[in-house]
């Protein structure tokens, strides 16, 4: 298997871990373990080692991709900012 698709490979699976985690969260779900998230992920306890070190690990990537998502939505404003741009992205982005 060439390098190219292991990479999609990878990169699908942990979309697939961000996403079951983003969609407990939202969900209200209660505890948030490795195994939960791998179940709704639809892979192996052991497969999410292989990318995430721990929890903890996936809720800063997470962390680091909303706040990316958000600073990139914002980038399309104009500058100066104008507040009601602003807030509309804000409240925008975080309701979706």
């Amino acid at each position: 298997m060439s390098g190219d698709k292991r990479n999609a490979r990878s990169e699908r699976t942990r979309d697939a871990i961000r996403e079951a985690c983003r969609k407990m969260l939202a969900s209200g779900e209660g505890e948030i373990t490795v195994s939960s998230v791998a179940a709704r992920a639809g892979i192996h306890r052991k497969t999410f080692y292989l990318h995430y070190g721990c929890i903890e690990d996936l809720y800063e990537d997470l962390v680091n991709q909303v706040a990316s998502e958000y600073a990139a939505e914002v980038g399309e404003l104009g500058i100066p900012y104008d507040y009601r741009d602003l807030s509309r992205v804000l409240f925008g982005f975080f309701t979706r």
